[in-house]
């Protein structure tokens, strides 16, 4: 509430607020197999239409925070990137570590707690010079840089050329490949609506995140062959198609548009 009265939304709007998140209770049975009634005094009611609202709310303070000039915070729901320029490396290290805590300390003042156990830590920086090793306080817990992290599903690398990413990646959708292959041999099985839709929700595993690592996957060449590779097992098999079809080929005839 205290969120709400800070954005000075309308007085009317704040009430109905208050009034809804009031007299909630949880009913539930317990391990002796009686019912039982506790009244919910903090949190989100899980799967309200207003819970996404409630938090973007609650957890503005964190991206208010007054984090010192060439720092920037990102949030989606609950997870936090905290970024830190700098010309010299002691300068980036300075910076981020003042900031981390300031974010640290807003979020334990919502009530929240910091996983440092998940934290990671990494230099972004050009090809001309190469990152040192750092440990980063986060809290009380220092965390050590590394080449590579992981955000929203992307494994983001030092360098952005997204080699880490498909490293990992590749192997998942090939494998889901070649579980699906045993859904769709080519004599009998599915009709082709549904080989598509199988190949589609393949697809999907590699084409997350795509406007991210569109551009660099031009010049990752390893990467393009092991995606190129998968395409191609997957467009043989919803097309019905000989072994020694041409990629290009085995995607026109199958219908599903090539990564490149």
């Amino acid at each position: 509430m205290g969120a709400l009265r800070k954005l000075r939304l309308p007085r009317y709007l704040v009430n109905i607020l208050q009034d809804y998140l009031q007299l909630r209770t949880l009913t539930y049975n317990n391990r002796d197999g009686f019912l039982v009634t506790e009244t919910v005094e903090r949190g989100v009611p899980q799967g309200s239409v207003l819970g996404p609202t409630l938090w973007i709310l609650t957890y503005d303070a964190v991206l208010q925070a007054p984090i010192p000039s060439g720092c920037n915070t990102i949030c989606y729901a609950d997870d936090t990137l905290v970024l830190s320029t700098g010309l010299s490396w002691r300068e980036a290290v300075v910076k981020s570590e003042l900031a981390v805590h300031i974010v640290v300390e807003t979020i334990k003042s919502l009530g929240l707690t910091v996983a440092t156990s998940k934290t990671e830590a990494v230099f972004f920086h050009n090809y001309t010079c190469k990152a040192p090793q750092h440990m980063l306080l986060v809290g009380n817990t220092p965390v050590q840089t590394s080449p590579y992290i992981k955000y929203l599903g992307l494994t983001l690398d030092e360098n952005w050329t997204f080699g880490t990413h498909f490293q990992s990646v590749v192997p998942k959708a090939v494998k889901a490949a070649i579980s699906l292959g045993h859904l769709m041999p080519n004599i009998g099985g599915p009709v082709w609506k549904a080989r598509k839709l199988y190949a589609t929700a393949v697809r999907s595993i590699i084409l997350y995140g795509a406007p991210v690592w569109a551009d660099e996957l031009q010049h990752n060449r390893l990467a393009l062959a092991e995606i190129r590779r998968f395409e191609r097992r997957l467009a043989v098999r919803v097309a019905r198609l000989y072994r020694t079809t041409a990629t290009d080929a085995a995607c026109i005839l199958a219908g599903l548009p090539p990564y490149t």
